[in-house]
Order: C-alpha cells, then structure tokens, then sequence
C-alpha cells in the first residue's frame, strides 16, 4: 500500500457556466506544449486541443488549461473524463415524489438520489455542472444533468403554476427516455402523456361550401401526431393570457414553447385563405401567410408537399443549374415484346405504330427556394412553366402507389 497519493496532473475548478481544468503547474503546461511531458499528459494535452478545434463543444483557453461550458462538459464521454481527472457521474439512479396534481396550486415535487446502501438522498445540491452530495462532488451525465437541473430551475421559481408544474414532469420523463434511472411515480400514477411539441406545421383543408382554405396549427414531436380535426376541435385551450399554451387531445398534454404559442394563436385568430386568394396563396405561402397570418409574429415558415405532380426535370444543384433527364434514357430490352398495332391517326409515321409514350415518373411537389428569394412555383418566375398538382387515375395500373 502506497504510503502517499502522488500529486494529480490536472485540477479541476467549476461555476456556475462551466467548469476549468488546468495544469497543476505552469511548469508542466510549458512542457506539454513543448511535447516533453509525460504521455498521459501529452494525450491529455492533446484531448484538450481537440476539443477546443473541433468545434463539438464550447471550450477556450484559460490561464494554465481550458474552460468547457456546462452543457458541453456534462456531455463528455468516460475516457475524457479519466484523462481531465474530473469527478464520476452519479452511480445510482433517481426517485420522485409528488403531492397533489400538477393542476393544482398545491403542487409538491422532491427529487431524490438513490443509493443502494444509503436509500433515498433528498439534500443534495447543484453547482453549475457539478453535482454535490454530503462533501462527494459528482460529473453527471448529460441525461443526470438533464434531470437534475429541470428539477433545480422548478424549485427556484417563486409561482409555480400548472405549466411549470408539467414543464418539470416532461423535463424528467425526456431525461428518463435519454437514459437517466428514474422512478417517476407522480408521471405513471397521472396516466397523461406530458410531451413538448419540437415544432408547429400549418395542415391546409378546403372549406367544401366555399372553397376557402383553413389552416390548422398541427403541433409534431416525439408522440403520435393528433389530427387536423382533433386539433380544430380544441383551439379554444389557446384564449386567454399567457405566453405558452398547452393542448390537451386525449391523454397527450402537449406543452408549447413561447414561439409555438404565438404561431398557433395567430392561426387561430386568421384561419382562412379565402377562395379568391389562394392562387396567391399557393404561388408564395411565404409572402401570404407573412402578409397575413403572421404580420406581428416573427416566424420562420418553411412551405412542404403541396401534392403529386408529374416529374419534369429540375435543378439538382449542379453548376450549369439545367435541368438533368434522369428518366428519359432506358436501355433497350434483349428480347423486346412485339408491340401491339394501331391504326394510325396522325401525320408522319408508317400506318399502325403508336405514338411513343413518354413515361410517367411522379414526385412530391416541393416549393423551391434555391435560385430566387421567394417560394413560388416556377423558377424562371414564368406562371405558364408552373407545376399544378393533378389526379391521377391509378385504376388502370398494376401496381398502386404507396401512401406517400
């Protein structure tokens, strides 16, 4: 048994943005520099450097080593962490418990650590990245760090009111799914789906009596996507006051960030494109909807599959910007079936050989952006060149498209 601890390399210092770690003497950080360190300082040293040049992470240098950001540290794998000689992260998994409902003012939440031979840790604290327990310091894990600092800005909020209150519950079910142990008691005895909406689609549906469009705040995200009509039917949870909604549609709690409350509630409020504007609509949805859904609302709107249209060539993104003929060459068959003979009808060709055919190559219709500002349809800004999305009758094929 050694009869002292040799002196570390490196320490590590943390606030509450980020956490440092630095030689443990100038002397040796001039060396490593110099590549005449050790070799566990030379590749330390060289972690370092590779961190701060791959762009992945927020690192800079500092007087005698480097400072990581906290969502950047916590990210870190195990190697790196043994080579910083930084803290381990939390071995054990978590526990929740919660009085009352979310709904209701009463509220209570405690976020417990739980160790196998201890139990249940309910005073702990975090320190910027840093995890403290008793005088142990932890480096948790993104999906621990995710947890633990939800829980953290929840129980510093002086009103918590129903949005925090499920906010948290999310917070805590999302750091479960990215693979912190948690026992979340209060999210199985609820039986509700608490998600966050990533983003807010507009889903478009013709008004049969009179033509216009009415555009529906569709929320997606990791759940079941509800329905334009299940959506309809619940867009009086968005009156009121307030900077974020929730949408409730069955079980699902869908909670809104402040920029999807304002998306969703100026379409609430400017729903329709009436009949005589969609030719304007559809030509640049951009412009329109910037016009007129979203003149007070600064809001990044990407138009999607309008439809199905048959493929006339595009620009793909080659220098000379012509369109590219990816389906008009085949090679010819070695035994060719003998085509069947018609009478002919038109001018020029021998009697009895039909047309050619061109073949029919379907693709979504996607409104382009790469050689002009705007969205519209055509990319020579000529309205006779535009693409209309048509049916097509699929009876007389063999094969039938697939839903997409």
């Amino acid at each position: 048994m050694p009869l002292f601890t040799p002196n570390p390399d490196f320490y590590w210092s943390a606030n509450d943005v980020g956490l440092a770690v630095r030689f443990a003497s100038q002397k040796l950080s001039q060396k490593a520099k110099q590549l005449k360190a050790s070799s566990s300082v030379q590749r330390t040293y060289r972690r370092m450097l590779t961190l701060a040049e791959c762009g992945d992470a927020e690192v800079r240098e500092v007087d005698g080593g480097f400072f990581i950001s906290t969502p950047d540290v916590v990210r870190l794998d195990h190697e790196t962490r043994e080579l910083f000689q930084l803290p381990t992260s939390w071995p054990g998994g978590m526990k929740l418990q919660t009085e009352l409902v979310p709904q209701l003012p009463g509220f209570v939440a405690r976020l417990g650590l739980v160790d196998a031979l201890v139990g249940v840790i309910w005073n702990w604290r975090l320190r910027g990245p840093i995890l403290e327990v008793g005088k142990t310091t932890y480096l948790p894990t993104a999906a621990q760090f995710a947890a633990l600092s939800a829980f953290h800005v929840w129980e510093a909020c002086e009103s918590r009111d129903e949005l925090e209150n499920l906010s948290l519950l999310a917070s805590l079910r999302e750091a479960h799914e990215a693979g912190c142990l948690i026992d979340l008691e209060a999210y199985g005895a609820e039986g509700a789906n608490i998600v966050r909406a990533d983003e807010i689609i507009i889903h478009a549906k013709e008004d049969p009596a009179t033509g216009d469009l009415i555009l529906v705040p569709l929320p997606l995200g990791l759940f079941e996507t509800p329905t334009a009509d299940e959506i309809e039917q619940r867009l009086a949870q968005l009156d009121g006051s307030g900077t974020r909604k929730i949408i409730r549609v069955g079980k699902r709690i869908i909670l809104l960030d402040e920029e999807q409350t304002a998306v969703a509630m100026a379409l609430k409020s400017r729903s329709r494109v009436p009949s005589n504007a969609r030719a304007d609509y559809e030509r640049d949805p951009t412009q329109w909807l910037a016009d007129n859904v979203f003149p007070d609302v600064p809001v990044e709107f990407s138009p999607r599959v309008t439809g199905i249209g048959e493929w006339q060539g595009g620009y793909m993104g080659a220098a000379n910007g012509e369109p590219e003929d990816w389906f008009g060459a085949k090679p010819e068959p070695e035994n060719p079936a003998p085509q069947p003979t018609t009478k002919g009808t038109g001018d020029g060709g021998d009697e009895g050989d039909p047309p050619p055919e061109k073949p029919v190559v379907l693709h979504p219709l996607i409104i382009p952006n790469d050689t002009e500002l705007g969205y519209g349809w055509s990319l020579t800004g000529n309205s006779d060149d535009e693409e209309k999305p048509f049916q097509l009758d699929f009876s007389k094929y063999v094969l039938q498209p697939m839903p997409h």
